[in-house]
């Protein structure tokens, strides 16, 4: 992940080795070019970062333009409210990933349990447990 500044001012991003290639079709650039190289061209590094804690519900964290930090472009977060629609989606969607991982944990863990019991390998309450264990793992969103 790169970014084309140069004088240290954010002109592209993101950048690329490749489109430092595009842009200059009469430089010849080596396969990994160094930092070096890069700097001379405005090409620097971007560093990763984490986005910052935020309800993945109704924020949206989305990147910013990266900030020059003590000699080093570090990646940026911008947090915003999420639209009525993009909650709604986002809630739908939290709710089908807890029925798809319950319905897996149900098939692997409690199934088997209950056909024990039903062969009287096993007491029917180890499986109940076993269920409410499965449903307190993948809780269903909050409405």
């Amino acid at each position: 992940m790169y970014i084309l500044a140069p004088n240290q001012t954010a002109e592209t991003y993101p950048y690329s080795i490749g489109m430092l290639r595009r842009d200059n079709p009469d430089t010849s650039f080596p396969r990994n070019p160094p930092a070096e190289l890069l700097a001379e061209w405005g090409v620097y590094p971007v560093q990763a970062t984490e986005p910052p804690a935020h309800d993945p519900i109704t924020e949206s964290a989305t990147e910013g333009t990266p900030e020059l930090v003590e000699g080093q472009w570090r990646q940026t977060w911008v947090i915003t409210e999420a639209t009525p629609e993009e909650i709604a989606e986002r809630k739908e969607q939290r709710r089908q990933d807890a029925r798809n991982q319950r319905t897996a944990a149900y098939t692997q863990e409690a199934d088997p349990l209950f056909f024990k019991a039903q062969r009287g390998e096993a007491e029917l309450s180890e499986w109940r447990a076993k269920v409410q264990e499965i449903r307190d793992r993948f809780p269903y969103p909050e409405e």
